[in-house]
């Protein structure tokens, strides 16, 4: 079972947008493979500014320790005063807290991603989502289970859903595997006799695309 705990980030940044009053934090790093649900929480009793924490649910750890590289970028709506020169991000590697410098954007400026984190494309999405199931056609028996899989890496400000039939398939199990880089792992049990099919949802986030990667399923 995993565990929540402080994770290391080696890249930090903030941006502060003063029309809509939201801060964008964005950090970078390696984790433990079985790591997931990165995320950033505000301390609101801290005394001494804006204070955040990296977290992340880590679990089940193997030996020998395998690692993957992440992306991370939350939103937080408040009214930065002004003259916020910096906001304290505690992680792993900065337990007392480091200083972040806070990037005030502009009318041509769109969030606080450094300019060289490359950004996935759709086509880059779609290839590793065939790469990884070859076969998009399904058959399996009543009461039987299937698994698909989906690579966890997304863009700042994406996301990864599935898009079931309810009556025809339930989600059994889902969480992050490791087969030469982090992969979400749905598990489905099939219901009832007949065709449907399960939708792979991806945003591209900062890439602004939406990509659904169908499953053509036979249960009988």
């Amino acid at each position: 079972m995993g565990f929540l705990g402080i994770v290391p980030a080696t890249r930090l940044a903030a941006a502060y947008d003063p029309a809509t009053e939201e801060l964008t934090l964005y950090a970078e790093g390696k984790v433990i493979a079985y790591t997931s649900g990165i995320h950033f929480v505000q301390d609101q009793e801290a005394t001494d500014g804006y204070r955040f924490t990296l977290y992340g649910w880590s679990g089940p750890i193997l030996s020998p320790r395998q690692f993957r590289e992440y992306q991370c970028a939350d939103q937080f709506k408040l009214a930065l005063p002004a003259g916020t020169a910096s906001v304290t991000v505690v992680d792993a590697h900065s337990p007392e807290g480091a200083a972040v410098t806070v990037r005030y954007l502009g009318l041509n400026e769109a969030g606080p991603i450094p300019p060289d984190v490359p950004v996935a494309t759709e086509s880059d999405v779609r290839a590793k989502a065939e790469a990884l199931n070859p076969k998009r056609a399904i058959q399996v028996a009543v009461g039987g289970t299937f698994t698909i899989g989906q690579p966890d890496a997304i863009n700042v400000g994406g996301s990864i859903q599935v898009q079931t039939d309810a009556s025809r398939v339930a989600l059994v199990d889902a969480g992050i595997v490791w087969d030469g880089q982090p992969q979400i792992a749905w598990t489905f049990k099939a219901l009832q006799p007949g065709q449907t099919e399960v939708k792979v949802i991806v945003s591209g986030g900062v890439a602004t695309f939406v990509l659904q990667i169908p499953y053509a399923v036979t249960i009988g």
